[in-house]
């Protein structure tokens, strides 16, 4: 019979592997959109899967949000266009305007929160 630590620790460790699944995918992912970026992809993936990390136990389902804030701020400070939109598209909307700060990025994760605990 398994214990409440051994179901717990079955539950980490499968966030954790998808976690790690979901890192290699979105980093090839972006990698192939932007292959002139590949050597900071990594380091911004990581960066936002340890915001996602602060942000909830189930860091999965924010990190591709997370990135995709990330990444549309990037792009567009460096104006930055994909080589291919198989896998990335990003969206054009009038949101990303109010994302173009630090403050901007504040809101977007407390948003996140806020879909969580509701």
């Amino acid at each position: 019979m398994r214990t409440d630590n051994q179901e717990e620790l079955g539950f980490c460790q499968s966030v954790a592997l998808a976690v790690i699944r979901l890192k290699r995918q979105l980093e090839h992912d972006y990698e192939e959109a932007y292959p002139g970026l590949r050597d900071i992809i990594p380091t911004i993936v990581d960066q936002e899967e340890k915001n996602a990390w602060q942000l909830s136990s189930f860091p999965h389902l924010l990190l591709p949000a997370l990135l995709e804030v990330r990444w549309r701020l990037l792009t567009t400070k460096f104006k930055s266009e994909p080589t291919s939109t198989n896998k990335v598209e990003p969206e054009r909307d009038a949101e990303l305007a109010s994302l173009q700060s630090p403050t901007g990025i504040t809101r977007a994760r407390a948003a996140l929160v806020g879909c969580l605990n509701e």
